[in-house]
């Protein structure tokens, strides 16, 4: 019985490291979420703040900030974001706040997305969003004190 629930364990934490539901509170999720070193799957994060859409950036327009790569769609997001990066920087690493919130990791959907107070946060899914805008400062503040960067 010992073996079993040790190999379940096993898989279980295999399966979500791979699909990244990572407990925060153990500290190996990386700070910026991220496929293939490309931030936030390649989305322009000054976009957002632009025109308020999810727009893919582009290889041309690429910069490396400490060891994530961003991709931007212009000319004009890219040297933004050289210029102040921290205030483009997605917060809690882009990763769904409301998971975060709940102690663990989850990869966002780059399309669900809120601006506040000049701050950018994700959600894994439109409903995901709907229950943390319910109640959206306790969520903002379990995040905080889940969060481990």
């Amino acid at each position: 019985i010992f073996f079993l629930s040790v190999t379940v364990f096993i898989v279980g934490a295999a399966t979500a490291y791979y699909y990244g539901f990572i407990p925060t509170s153990i500290g190996i999720h990386s700070k910026i979420y991220t496929k293939s070193n490309i931030a936030m799957d390649g989305y322009d994060i000054v976009n957002y703040y632009l025109s308020r859409s999810a727009v893919k950036g582009t290889t041309r327009y690429s910069v490396k900030q400490n060891e994530y790569g961003w991709l931007f769609n212009s000319d004009r997001t890219y040297k933004m974001f050289k210029a102040k990066p921290q205030k483009y920087i997605p917060q809690f690493g882009g990763y769904c706040v409301y998971t975060i919130s709940k102690g663990y990791t989850h990869p966002p959907d780059p399309k669900v997305w809120r601006l506040y107070n000049g701050r950018l946060y994700f959600f894994k899914d439109e409903e995901t969003k709907q229950l943390a805008l319910g109640d959206w400062m306790s969520v903002i503040e379990n995040a905080k004190l889940h969060w481990k960067e």
